[in-house]
């Protein structure tokens, strides 16, 4: 008995101690006069802090922030000043609008006081306030436990609902002797928009509710008439606070009140066998309902996934539903007992698979507590479709990636395998070309993901297969089972047929003769995916075996030889390509090394079979080794292939076209061939040839053009060149062309006369003669008779009218002189 009581005591004393936690360390005697260690509030204002004095004598002026809260400017982290609120007169503090550094310690400072101690300054570190936000926050959570959140949650009308509200700081500092409180509203917004502070069929009033301790509830508030819809809700302040429409109102929270007292719905209205499906039930706040599944068949039915949480489907609770609604629920596995959450919840998984039939199905729920609360939704269940379909054109070479992809609404895995030419005729496993399907079994096929989107991708790399295909036809099946080729009537598939051809190999067009000091690119298409395909060069004394090359993605590949130094002869080129074997088993030694320098050989094997035309290539001449080469890779135990082809080297020229005789105005073409490497830059230089010295006020006679141009490709073994120049301003004169080429020592000149244009004849138009007409003879006169003296006779001299005919003929004289001219 002695230790109850010690037990008893000891219970007391701890109740007492926290009951010291749960009031304020230091009550305001007023709302507005606080004493040291008193918890004020942003937008508090004409706050009296003559208590707060740092020596009883000198009011406060201001009230400062230090680093770590330590005034104490004698030690590390302490006494320095971070910020400051001036007091709107000694000793009356108001805090208008938040400050840097709220929630936190603030120091009253005056000027006239200095620390005894020399340790704070003007300040006396037990003269301090706590600066706080006002603090508020909202949450809505079912009456009958306060611990289940429903904020984002639906509720049903019989289920009723509290407000509870969090005020740690404001329910705890603003009071005086717990007379005062904190006050907020809480505001309901309706679904048409309204606000509101009463709430509910029993009409609970929100309004004015005190901040009576840090965390409260508001009485339960009945639903069970109110408007089904969304709302929202927040706390805010009254009127009657410091803050109000100045601090922050608390967080909005969301519900949503249902029309129905029991739903049920499904994510789905039609969905596919082998795709899952999820009712979700809402009702009371944790109360058990019953689900179960009925349709028109008594087996194929979908099934309720074990082991979900609040999902029962053990032996009992399936007895107990059959009783509770007869005949009408189905097998076990499609029933269960159903907990809801605290916001009168619960999701039910479903499973359908191959044998689930294709009908609609009706999912139920009903009130095991009262049969007249029920609900219930169709599900529409179908076979599924798969497809499956392949880029590029059908047509493939052994080594390529060859990517299928598709879609499947049936099930989460499609399942490939492949049929074709002397393959097993059930399918064959599609990633090793060997292995037999068996149905049933998936490990023989290969099952890929189908993604949520229903897609599926797949890269099937023929050049990993553990057999070589043979070229033919064959077929690719996807299906949503893995089933075989004779076991498909029950199942989604879909076929796709490929042709696949053995690997290729080409040479793009070499010029037939390549100058020396250019370059040679050997280049092609190698089909059917290999890493690298190998080129050989054989010419006179020159050896250049085995050289492996890359082959990018879109299957060509490049080799290529700079600013070529060779002796002029004919050279063999040979690009061998490894087929599905995956590198050339040709140009290895015979001691199975790989081959370098002049060590290789041309067939090698482990194999003596293989050994068959076993030739050192590096001793035998260049077109010998061509040839020895080329046997080899035509050996039946070889499965690479290669392409070949033959250039000349040759010393570098240039070949000028003739140009004939061009008048001055006249377009000038230059045009030849060379041997020099298509792109290869030609400068050409057209140059009078006349130095004939001029007087200074005479006109130079040189004329002079230059310009530059790239070598095209030929129609036949030699490339081509042309450019033109405009002759305007030429003299006439014989000129030079001189083309050479800027990065090879090829050059080459030719000649041409550049004469003038021939003289224009320009009519001559001669005016008119004008014949003068004779005046009019006028009437005689008849005149007294005159006595004449005698007439002499003497020889006439020139007179005017001579004179002008010589000036005439002196003008027609100088007009022939002048055309002359």
């Amino acid at each position: 008995m002695w230790g109850k009581s010690r037990y008893l005591t000891m219970a007391i004393a701890f109740l007492a101690i926290l009951a010291l936690f749960a009031v304020p360390t230091t009550a305001r005697t007023t709302l507005t006069t606080i004493q040291p260690g008193d918890t004020v509030f942003v937008y508090e204002t004409g706050l009296n802090m003559a208590a707060l004095s740092p020596d009883g004598i000198n009011l406060p002026t201001k009230f400062v922030k230090f680093s770590n809260d330590n005034p104490d400017h004698t030690v590390s982290g302490g006494g320095v000043e971070v910020s400051e609120i001036p007091c709107d007169s000694p000793g009356v503090l108001s805090i208008n609008s938040e400050p840097a550094y709220s929630n936190s310690i603030w120091y009253a400072w005056n000027v006239n006081y200095n620390d005894p101690g020399g340790k704070t300054g003007h300040v006396n570190s037990s003269d301090y306030i706590s600066i706080r936000d006002p603090d508020a926050a909202l949450d809505v959570v079912l009456a009958n436990s306060h611990i289940d959140s429903v904020n984002g949650k639906s509720v049903s009308r019989n289920t009723p609902i509290s407000f509870k509200i969090t005020s740690t700081y404001v329910s705890s500092y603003y009071r005086v002797n717990s007379t005062a409180f904190g006050q907020v509203d809480v505001q309901v917004t309706t679904p048409d928009g309204g606000k509101i502070g009463i709430f509910g069929a029993n009409s609970v009033n929100m309004q004015g509710t005190n901040l009576t301790s840090s965390v409260l509830y508001t009485t339960g508030i009945d639903l069970s008439n109110v408007q089904a819809g969304q709302y929202t809700a927040k706390a805010v302040w009254t009127n009657t606070m410091p803050w109000y429409n100045q601090a922050a109102d608390s967080n909005i929270v969301t519900f949503q009140i249902l029309s129905k007292a029991l739903t049920i719905t499904s994510n789905k209205e039609t969905t596919v066998s082998g795709n899952d499906f999820t009712v979700s039930l809402t009702g009371e706040s944790n109360h058990l309902y019953y689900v179960y599944i009925t349709g028109s068949s008594s087996a194929g039915y979908p099934q309720i996934l074990t082991g979900q949480v609040s999902v029962d489907t053990s032996p009992g609770t399936v007895t107990a539903i059959k009783a509770f609604v007869s005949d009408e629920a189905g097998a076990s596995g499609t029933l269960a007992g159903v907990t809801t959450d605290a916001s009168g919840t619960r999701a039910v998984e479903f499973s359908t698979d191959a044998v689930t039939d294709d009908q609609r199905f009706t999912v139920k729920v009903i009130d095991s507590a009262d049969n007249s609360k029920y609900d219930s939704v169709d599900i529409e269940i179908g076979k599924g479709t798969v497809t499956v379909t392949m880029g590029g054109t059908g047509v493939f070479y052994i080594g390529e990636v060859i990517t299928l992809q598709g879609t499947s609404s049936s099930g989460g895995t499609v399942y490939l395998f492949l049929t074709g030419p002397n393959l097993n005729s059930n399918g064959v496993r599609l990633d090793d070309g060997v292995t037999k399907v068996v149905d049933g079994n998936a490990s023989t096929f290969k099952a890929v993901t189908v993604d949520a989107d229903d897609t599926w991708k797949y890269k099937w790399d023929t050049s990993s297969l553990q057999t070589t295909l043979d070229p033919g036809t064959y077929t690719v099946y996807a299906v949503d089972a893995p089933q075989g080729r004779d076991a498909l009537s029950n199942h989604a598939y879909q076929t796709a047929s490929i042709v696949i051809r053995t690997g290729l190999i080409t040479i793009d067009t070499i010029p037939n003769t390549i100058a020396n000091g250019d370059n040679l690119v050997i280049s092609g298409i190698a089909s059917g995916n290999p890493l690298d395909v190998y080129v050989w060069i054989f010419g006179k004394n020159y050896r250049s075996m085995y050289n492996p090359v890359a082959v990018k993605d879109d299957m060509s590949y490049s080799y290529k030889i700079d600013n070529i130094d060779l002796f002029d002869g004919q050279y063999y080129v040979i690009v061998q390509h490894p087929m599905a074997g995956g590198s050339g088993v040709i140009g290895a030694d015979n001691s199975g090394n790989a081959c370098s320098g002049t060590g290789c050989y041309g067939m090698i094997g482990n194999n003596a079979s293989y050994n068959l035309g076993l030739v050192k290539l590096s001793g035998l001449q260049a077109s010998d080794a061509a040839t020895a080469l080329k046997t080899a890779l035509d050996s039946s135990y070889i499965d690479d292939t290669y392409a070949w082809t033959t250039f000349m080297i040759g010393t570098p020229f240039i070949s000028i076209d003739h140009v004939a005789d061009h008048r001055i105005g006249d377009t000038l073409y230059i045009s030849g061939t060379t041997n020099l490497a298509v792109g290869d830059q030609l400068l050409i230089t057209v140059t009078s040839l006349a130095f004939t010295p001029t007087t200074k006020s005479q006109a130079g006679g040189f004329s002079a053009s230059s310009g530059s141009t790239r070598v095209v490709a030929g129609s036949t073994s030699l490339n081509q060149f042309n450019i033109s120049f405009a002759t305007a301003g030429y003299k006439p004169d014989e000129y030079s062309i001189t083309v050479e080429g800027i990065v090879s020592n090829a050059i080459s000149t030719s000649t041409f006369n550049m004469v003038e244009q021939p003289p224009t004849t320009i009519p001559t138009t001669v005016p008119p003669t004008t014949i003068p007409t004779a005046p009019p003879t006028p009437a005689p006169t008849t005149l007294p008779p005159t006595t004449l003296p005698p007439t002499t006779t003497e020889a006439a001299s020139p007179g005017f009218d001579a004179v002008i005919a010589l000036c005439g003929m002196v003008g027609v004289a100088y007009l022939v002189l002048r055309r002359q001219d």
